[in-house]
């Protein structure tokens, strides 16, 4: 497994795994009433070329429904700064993580809000020297689906792709395209329940262009499936790669493909233990096949709801939503080895330190590791953390998700997709 989804990748560091890992609180959300600061961050982060983080709350901000908010890195901290405050109007709980172009502007999804029918919306955010305008590019109806609880991708010519969890023709929510300078939403598929429905994850795309994502329900097992969209000269047609049931479990996390195209994620249950697995979909000359690759048993994690990253080892890195020590989550690797992968417990979280991480990890270019949780810290409002002494191998061919670029459907990889379990707000 080798993959290199940055424009620019990095030359090997070394870093190694002899050392414990280490957890730092980077930041503890407040939920001041009336004031910027947000609560409850369930998508993951992204990362400039500066160190800068940028994510999103569902909670907190003037209003009460959301933020999007940056980490500017210093030299030896980071600086807090609230980019946006949703109000309902422009948008409420944004779930879903941001996108990054080369002008440095944002783009993202709220599930619900926007007007007139308070479906959800694509925002942009426009940066100007060190602020950001906030706009809408486009609302959703219901009709064209809604509550879309991922974030976004982006092809060369800078087209916007996502999916919306619910609304659609069947109510069971949609993949789309947004044309860039369009207003509207083109629908890609509508999803029915016998092909899977209610995605909560966004997309992934190869190289000739096809999506990949998951539903949570649906397929021939009730729980799911993995879909590709392929690409047309006109439209794309879809494909069911594999459908989970309740052995197998049950997805709600976005995928990552190797240069072989074969696709890796996590399922919620299922498993030998019950509370989640992860998983490869190995391509074939005639399809894939669906192999587990490790099952949680609870006190290792337990219900992985994001999805995963590579390093340049082929090992795996990715957070569980539960399990672990405390019961809060954890942070995990699975290492690639001779006769299959190692599991293995990078931090479990406590509350003190943060809980319940909805989303997955990036990485820098020293191969630390960065993610949110919804809940713990300070307040008990959530936190932004940081895990050094990894064991992250960066190098030339590593899957580094750094901020997802305009270039990179030109380039053949799209970075790791954001997954997104909708929780009520």
């Amino acid at each position: 497994m080798r993959m290199c989804l940055v424009t620019a990748c990095v030359m090997t560091l070394g870093i190694g795994a002899a050392q414990a890992a280490s957890l730092t609180t980077l930041l503890s959300f407040t939920n001041t009433k009336g004031a910027d600061p947000g609560a409850d961050p369930q998508a993951g982060l992204i990362m400039d070329s500066s160190g800068d983080l940028f994510g999103t709350t569902i909670g907190g901000g003037a209003t009460g429904v959301g933020t999007v908010f940056e980490l500017t890195k210093g030299a030896s901290s980071y600086t807090f700064s609230s980019l946006v405050a949703f109000n309902k109007t422009n948008g409420r709980d944004p779930f879903g993580g941001l996108l990054l172009d080369s002008s440095g502007n944002l783009y993202g999804t709220t599930a619900s809000g926007g007007s007139p029918s308070f479906d959800g919306n694509v925002f942009k955010l426009t940066k100007s020297g060190s602020s950001y305008s906030l706009s809408t590019l486009a609302t959703f109806t219901g009709t064209n689906g809604s509550s879309p609880v991922s974030g976004l991708i982006a092809d060369s010519a800078g087209n916007l792709y996502g999916t919306a969890s619910t609304g659609a023709a069947s109510g069971y929510g949609s993949a789309f395209e947004l044309v860039k300078n369009a207003s509207s939403v083109n629908t890609l598929v509508t999803f029915n329940g016998s092909i899977g429905g209610d995605s909560a994850a966004g997309l992934i795309a190869d190289s000739h262009g096809n999506l990949f994502g998951t539903t949570s329900t649906g397929g021939s097992g009730g729980n799911g499936t993995v879909f590709e969209l392929v690409k047309g000269a006109s439209s794309y047609t879809l494909s069911t790669l594999a459908s989970f049931n309740n052995a197998t479990g049950q997805t709600y996390a976005g995928l990552i493909m190797d240069s072989t195209g074969d696709l890796f994620g996590t399922t919620y249950s299922g498993g030998s233990g019950g509370v989640g697995t992860v998983f490869e979909l190995a391509k074939g000359a005639s399809g894939y096949t669906l192999n587990t690759l490790a099952s949680f048993n609870t006190a290792d994690g337990a219900d992985p709801d994001a999805g995963l990253i590579e390093d340049g080892n082929g090992d795996l890195f990715g957070t569980t939503l539960y399990g672990g020590s405390a019961g809060d989550g954890t942070a995990f690797e699975l290492t690639n080895g001779v006769s299959g992968y190692a599991l293995s417990t990078l931090v479990s979280f406590n509350g003190t330190n943060g809980a319940n991480p909805y989303d997955g990890l990036i990485a820098d270019s020293s191969g630390d590791l960065f993610g949110t949780d919804s809940a713990g810290g300070t307040g008990n409002n959530g936190t932004v953390f940081e895990i050094t002494n990894s064991g992250f191998e960066v190098t030339s061919a590593t899957a580094v998700p750094e901020p997802p670029s305009w270039a990179l459907l030109a380039g053949g990889m799209l970075a790791v997709a954001a997954s997104r379990r909708r929780r009520a707000g």
